[in-house]
């Protein structure tokens, strides 16, 4: 008696890849195997998935500019321990969980250069947002 088995190894694009065993005569069995695995895969749907292009900053380094002292919005107030400019503060708009924060950070040495730390509930790990006009996630 002939035996054989067809493992599905993977499928891509309509193609099935598979891995066969056989004893004896069973060249036709795992042809077969290899069939019915192609067959079946493709009632296998790959899950839809969507590329979601990057949000740019509500602020570039044109509204904020390089003076730390000044009010880079309307509705911003300074919270910290120094006066602007000492760099023991940020600029904050907005309630708790839905602010926005600005930390000027124009002393920073290279690599990174001059920038201000921007964070919202739409960049909660934060960005920098450069004099060149650039940003780049912290």
């Amino acid at each position: 008696m002939a035996s054989g088995v067809a493992i599905e190894i993977a499928t891509f694009g309509g193609y099935t890849f598979a891995l066969g065993f056989h004893e004896a005569a069973g060249l036709g069995l795992m042809a077969s195997g290899c069939a019915m695995a192609t067959y079946h895969a493709q009632d296998i749907k790959a899950p839809n998935i969507s590329w979601k292009e990057p949000q740019s900053p509500p602020y570039d380094w044109g509204d904020l500019g390089s003076d730390p002292a000044v009010q880079p919005d309307s509705g911003f107030e300074w919270k910290g321990k120094g006066k602007p400019g000492t760099g023991k503060g940020s600029w904050v708009k907005g309630q708790r969980g839905s602010q926005e924060i600005l930390y000027p950070d124009l002393d920073h040495s290279p690599p990174i250069g001059p920038h201000w730390d921007y964070e919202s509930p739409d960049f909660p790990e934060g960005i920098r947002i450069f004099p060149n006009g650039t940003w780049s996630p912290k």
